[in-house]
Parts: C-alpha cells; structure tokens; sequence
C-alpha cells in the first residue's frame, strides 16, 4: 500500500468516525437549534474521542463473540507475529495450497511471498477447479461488528469472496481500528465510503457478513460445521 492509498483509507475511516459521532449526538439531541454551535461541536468532539477511547472494549466484545459463534481469535501485535501464526496454522493443517486475496495488506507484508518461499502453492482467483482444492482461505475483513463477532467483506477482482467461502479454513485479518459496535455504525462508516466513491457499485460488487464457521441444521435441528463453507474460521487482529 503506497503513502497516498494509506492516506485516503485512513481519511475515510477518520470521517466515518466523525460522522458516527455525528448519528449519536442525534441520539443524544444534539443539535444546532438546541445548542449554540460551540457547544455542538464540543459535545461531538467528546462523542468522537469517546468512539476512539472505546476501542478496547470493541475489540474484547469481538473476541468474545466470535468464541461464542465457535470462531477463534487471537490479537497480535506485528506483522511478523501474523506470518508466523499463519504458517503454524498452514502447519497444523497440512496444507499443501492456499487462497489468498490479492489486497493491500497482504502485499504490504509479503504474506503470499513468505508462504511461497516455504514451498506452498496458491490456487488462481480465476480457477474454481484450483479453489475447490485449496486446503485455507486468507483474507483482510475490511471491518468487524463487535456485539455480533461478524466479519464484513467487500469483494472485488482481487478479492472474491470465493476465498472466504470454499476452502475449509479461513484465515481472516482485520486492523483493530476498523471495528465497529454494532450494525448501525457499520453502515454510517458505508455511507462515508460512499460518498467518497461515488457509488455503491464502485466501491464493490457485493458485501460478505460472515459469523462463525459455516452452520448446517438437519430435520432435527443437529447443527453441523462445515458443510456449505468453512468448518474452522480465525481471525487475527493486529494493532
């Protein structure tokens, strides 16, 4: 990820953030004719500072919940702490090919080089013979809902959602910043993305909600894990 991408993505989260506290100082009555302008605007920077300051709590809740949902996650603090759980993973399950997105993290730590350097071989996006044999899945989860565990993935060319949803484990990496505490703050942060890119058909061509590991009911309500997607999902959080 170059300096300008970086700089546009953390542009449109900080003006989510703001618009978030914006939705909530509704909530709170905040508004223009009830209070003088200064106050506003002190009492949304508060909202906005209180949104930052929240951010372990969001990130206990969406440990809690995605062990609730018989998801695993692990906080880690580097990149290289990613890799090396990757690979102990890739180790545990003796995977021989993998799936991975070709999104900006993930080139901007070398995760495919890494593994490939340790002999692995990468199914093609393209090839849904070579997907369907691909022992894990690697994604980024572009945000989280923390009262729910759910990852949110937006698919495009280099990310298809195809990755998350066919091989039997699916590795999943989401920046602590990009979690939210509920659905409605999701979708202020969408808007804001929205209007920066034009329209919903320009920012992607289809949204991913994933909680847990794949669930299939039978007649008698015996749940089973794996059927229909991935039997085993971890998400890695990083600073």
């Amino acid at each position: 990820m170059n300096s300008n991408s970086r700089e546009e993505i953390l542009k449109r989260i900080r003006g989510g953030l703001h618009r978030l506290a914006i939705v909530r100082g509704k909530d709170e009555g905040i508004s223009p004719f009830s209070l003088s302008y200064k106050d506003n605007q002190q009492k949304l920077e508060k909202l906005h500072k209180e949104t930052i300051e929240r951010k372990s709590f969001l990130i206990d809740t969406f440990v809690n919940e995605i062990t609730k949902v018989s998801g695993k996650a692990f906080i880690l603090k580097s990149e290289d702490e990613i890799k090396d759980y990757v690979i102990r993973l890739v180790e545990e399950h003796s995977a021989k090919s993998l799936a991975i997105w070709e999104s900006d993290f993930l080139k901007q730590i070398n995760l495919r080089e890494f593994l490939e350097n340790k002999g692995l071989k990468f199914a093609s996006l393209n090839s849904k013979e070579e997907m369907a044999e691909a022992d894990i899945g690697i994604t980024e989860a572009d945000f989280g809902i923390a009262d729910t565990g759910t990852l949110v993935l937006i698919a495009n060319e280099k990310q298809p959602r195809s990755v998350s949803l066919i091989p039997p484990v699916h590795i999943a990496i989401i920046k602590s910043d990009l979690i939210v505490e509920n659905l409605k703050d999701l979708f202020v942060l969408l808007t804001n993305t929205i209007s920066h890119s034009g329209s919903l058909t320009n920012l992607t061509s289809c949204i991913t909600f994933i909680t847990g590991p794949s669930r299939t009911g039978d007649i008698e309500l015996t749940i089973t894990l794996g059927v229909h997607g991935p039997k085993e999902l971890v998400v890695l959080i990083y600073p």
